[in-house]
């Protein structure tokens, strides 16, 4: 009898049938294993390596993050995956992130972006983090405090109120300085207004009115009243004197009357009683 010691690699009495090494599922992590005689190949899936596929391949050794931009590289199965710093994307962390979009920064503002974030940065007059916000230049009352004040762009606008002139309404005009008053009054400036004080004799707003003295009637005896600046002159009828003329002249103190007649005074007049035998 005959009996035949096969190779390890065969089997059956003849030694004719190979051996299966891909039955006991060598190869690993879904790889395909091919039988060969006397051994076995394994196709391994991406991701992996070795005789039997069962180590991972490390997808991070060639350093495929940027090095300046990346934090560390992870590995992944058949894959890797950047971990970024901040401002920065892409698979690679190659793509500087942009926060400067159109219009963030406004009224004509610069935005400056920087890792993680930005800055406006504002123009004058402005402020906020968008460059939103108008600063009120009228906060401080540049116009004074009577006058109306309108912010601009750093700028402002003032509206002066009566009785002040100037860029910001500083100078209080001198409603004396046109010489209102007349007849020698005494102006004296106010708020967007003056007043006279007139001297004696003299009225009105302006000291234009001469007050007429002789309203009053002073003069006596059919006088003729003249008025004056602070005061009037009487001309007296004949035969009266005075300021006012109030006083009857006695024509009979010259002695008018001749041959011992009687004289009588009269208003600016005088009358001779004769003695018989005279007249006249």
């Amino acid at each position: 009898v005959c009996v035949c010691v096969c190779v390890c690699v065969y089997s059956d009495k003849n030694c004719s049938t190979d051996i299966d090494e891909c039955a006991s599922e060598p190869c690993k992590n879904g790889a395909i294993c091919f039988d060969l005689i006397g051994e076995f190949y394994c196709n391994c899936t991406p991701g992996f390596e070795g005789d039997d596929c069962s180590e991972a391949v490390n997808e991070c050794m060639s350093n495929p993050c940027d090095p300046v931009t990346s934090l560390y590289c992870e590995d992944l199965v058949n894959s890797f995956r950047c971990i970024c710093q901040l401002g920065h994307s892409g698979r690679l962390c190659d793509i500087p992130i942009s926060h400067c979009v159109n219009g963030l920064c406004q009224n004509g503002s610069q935005c400056e972006d920087f890792p993680g974030g930005f800055r406006c940065h504002c123009l004058s007059g402005l402020t906020g983090q968008f460059c939103e916000v108008n600063i009120d230049d009228c906060q401080m009352q540049p116009c004074g405090t009577f006058s109306i004040c309108k912010d601009g762009l750093n700028s402002f606008e003032c509206f002066c109120a009566p009785g002040f002139i100037g860029n910001n309404c500083e100078i209080e005009v001198d409603e004396c300085l046109s010489d209102p008053c007349q007849n020698d009054g005494t102006c004296t400036d106010h708020l967007d207004a003056f007043s006279c004080l007139c001297p004696d004799g003299i009225e009105g707003v302006f000291c234009e009115i001469n007050i007429n003295e002789c309203h009053s009637s002073p003069c006596l005896y059919n006088a003729t009243c003249v008025d004056l600046i602070n005061g009037y002159n009487c001309i007296c009828l004949p035969g009266f004197t005075g300021i006012n003329c109030e006083t009857d002249i006695d024509e009979c103190a010259s002695s008018p009357c001749k041959n011992e007649a009687t004289c009588i005074d009269q208003p600016g007049n005088y009358f001779c009683q004769c003695v018989a035998p005279f007249k006249g």
